[in-house]
């Protein structure tokens, strides 16, 4: 998304400009809980630092929308280059059976002129496609660039500012924003879990984001789940993320560190009380029964990020413990 603003001192605005002010405004608030004048912008550092983690995190869902739809636009445009080139071809075709049949009108003598000059005429097209393949070719680098400028700038500025929020828990601010940056991580996270990585299309993506997603399991995920917490609402947040960085980060890239399928076998079986606590909750609050999607229930989050564990190619062991506690699941079920 890119807004031009025609007002002096401005230049084009795009999302990317927009995460890089976001994530500096989030390294400042960060220094911001000294003593500062009530006229001062960071006089309420927490409420301008969760208004930047909601941006992002509205960056971060229109992220693989607005990537789908810059492919969808660069292959239309491959198609209307194909087609341009196949109606080339055709007509070119056409004079050249126009030129035949001229030339044995003509005569032998004009008949060899003409094809002389078909032959000119040839080189030349041969030499005008070399060049059309050739800047073909960096306008696609050039777009395939400009796709994931933001994509590139949440992954070097965003999440490291955001990682550092959903990892603090030491103040009650800090408190107030991990919920928060943990969301925004999830939408940028379940962004990039949409696309299929088993395109070629799409390894540049998978290369700039997976430094991101092992960094957010080995210091976040792994981090909330040492720590055992009875919170449900953070371990659905957590467990989320867990499933959605594991989608992005194939073929035995995530840093697995040993025990966390076990953590997360433990959270599906606490999952059973939880949620039913949560429910009970929400009923008492509401004053009425509301239907809640069962899909984002805490243990079906734990069910899918143990299903991306077991994927190849995933030791035999650790494949055959997460199989035999899905299958005990299933046998359980009524």
């Amino acid at each position: 998304m890119t807004l031009a603003v025609s007002a002096p001192g401005y230049t084009d605005l795009s999302d990317a400009s927009l995460v890089r002010t976001l994530s500096s405004a989030l390294q400042q608030g960060a220094k911001a809980d000294e003593t500062l004048p009530a006229s001062s912008q960071w006089s309420k550092p927490a409420e301008v630092l969760q208004l930047a983690l909601e941006i992002l995190a509205s960056i971060g869902t229109s992220l693989q929308e607005s990537m789908a739809n810059s492919q969808g636009k660069a292959e239309e445009e491959a198609n209307g280059d194909e087609a341009m080139e196949e109606d080339g071809e055709k007509a070119e075709a056409k004079d050249d059976d126009e030129d035949m049949d001229d030339s044995k009108m003509e005569g032998d003598d004009e008949g060899e002129e003409e094809e002389e000059e078909e032959d000119d005429d040839d080189d030349i097209g041969d030499i005008q496609a070399d060049m059309e393949m050739v800047t073909g070719v960096d306008d696609d680098d050039a777009d395939a660039s400009d796709d994931l400028t933001t994509l590139s700038e949440l992954v070097h500025k965003a999440v490291p500012e955001i990682m550092r929020l959903a990892n603090s828990s030491t103040s009650p601010s800090d408190a107030n924003l991990q919920a928060p940056a943990l969301s925004a991580l999830n939408n940028i996270a379940w962004s990039v879990a949409c696309f299929d990585f088993t395109k070629d299309d799409n390894a540049s993506i998978l290369r700039t984001w997976a430094p991101a997603g092992k960094a957010i399991w080995e210091n976040t995920i792994c981090a909330v789940l040492a720590a055992n917490t009875a919170d449900v609402e953070l371990a659905s947040q957590v467990t989320s993320l867990a499933w959605a960085i594991a989608r992005t980060l194939p073929g035995g890239r995530i840093p697995f560190q040993g025990e966390e399928h076990k953590k997360f076998m433990a959270l599906y079986q606490a999952s059973k009380t939880l949620d039913s606590k949560v429910g009970g909750a929400d009923d008492k609050t509401n004053g009425q029964d509301e239907e809640q999607d069962p899909f984002q229930g805490l243990g079906v989050k734990c069910i899918g990020v143990l299903g991306q564990l077991a994927l190849d190619p995933t030791p035999v062991a650790l494949n055959r413990e997460i199989g035999v506690f899905l299958i005990t699941v299933v046998a359980s079920l009524p």
